[in-house]
């Protein structure tokens, strides 16, 4: 399942007492003009999801988080069928050598140690719950522990109706979305200290529905249900949980700085909120006002808003 640590041309484990400085300018870097600096060192970061098939932001945040100084493990499928194109706001290119696309984990994964982390390539179908556990379990051997869990998961796909909604399909949806969120919360719980974070990524369709994509609407809405339904259980470990709510139109900086916001510890953004990219932006001293994107009233929804 895991592949070997990468850190530069050097495979090693996370030495927990040493900073990784980002470099400034690599190949293939989805956000370019995003400077870290240095606030997650020493962190040690599981992000799942979003990484293969374009539709979710999984390289654009594990490069943020690599910049910060954390050691990241980037998991997800890099086999399968081939996926439809990703919407705009997403859309990337895979590198190619001698015209063969390169594998899009593998290639996540050298990105991210020519940005100076410690990074960690991980198979992992987020639709396999052994898959899902296994990829927890390999982390935590690899870096010593799990500090940060990020759950990128895919976005929305085909447009059907209603009865073009099989069981097998609405399955696959529900395992890809709220099944795999939760066993990996279930399987990261043990190894999470105190002080550690969770950050789910939810959906506009999850809040107000999607006649276009009505499985993924309903995966969504069950992912952004989990921060409600267990901050006060993993509070208990002073482990804090998020859902962040990505909107088609942010800009990719602003959604990696959102999610590197929700990991970082003593940020007054507490725990069991689902929160759009705009809400935390202008609750950003250091960052300029933009205009919202998203919901109009979506600054902070807590735990148990409608």
């Amino acid at each position: 399942m895991g592949e070997n640590v990468m850190k530069g041309s050097k495979a090693s484990r996370w030495p927990a007492d040493r900073a990784f400085p980002a470099r400034t300018t690599v190949p293939h870097d989805p956000i370019p003009h995003y400077t870290g600096r240095g606030r997650l060192t020493g962190r040690r970061a599981l992000v799942v999801g979003g990484l293969v098939d374009g539709t979710g932001p999984g390289r654009e945040v594990a490069a943020a988080l690599a910049k910060e100084g954390a050691a990241v493990a980037v998991a997800d499928d890099p086999g399968g069928p081939s996926k439809p194109a990703a919407p705009q706001g997403w859309r990337r290119a895979t590198p190619a050598a001698n015209g063969v696309p390169a594998d899009p984990l593998h290639t996540t994964a050298r990105m991210l140690a020519d940005l100076g982390a410690c990074a960690l390539p991980v198979r992992c179908d987020p639709t396999r719950e052994a898959d899902c556990r296994g990829a927890v379990a390999h982390t935590t051997l690899e870096f010593g522990g799990i500090d940060l869990l990020v759950v990128c998961g895919p976005g929305p796909r085909d447009h059907d109706g209603l009865m073009d909604i099989t069981t097998d399909r609405l399955d696959r949806t529900l395992r890809a979305t709220f099944y795999s969120a939760l066993w990996l919360i279930q399987a990261a719980r043990v190894f999470l200290p105190a002080g550690a974070s969770i950050v789910l990524t939810g959906a506009p369709s999850g809040d107000h529905g999607s006649p276009e994509h009505i499985d993924h609407a309903a995966g969504a809405a069950g992912v952004m249900s989990l921060p409600r339904s267990l901050a006060g259980i993993l509070a208990d470990r002073g482990v804090r949980i998020n859902c962040l709510v990505p909107a088609e139109e942010d800009d990719p900086h602003d959604v990696a700085a959102a999610y590197v916001d929700l990991a970082r510890e003593g940020v007054d953004l507490g725990t069991g909120a689902v929160l759009s990219v705009a809400g935390i932006t202008r609750r950003r001293p250091e960052v300029p006002r933009r205009a919202p994107h998203g919901w109009p009233d979506a600054d902070r929804r807590e735990a148990g808003a409608g």
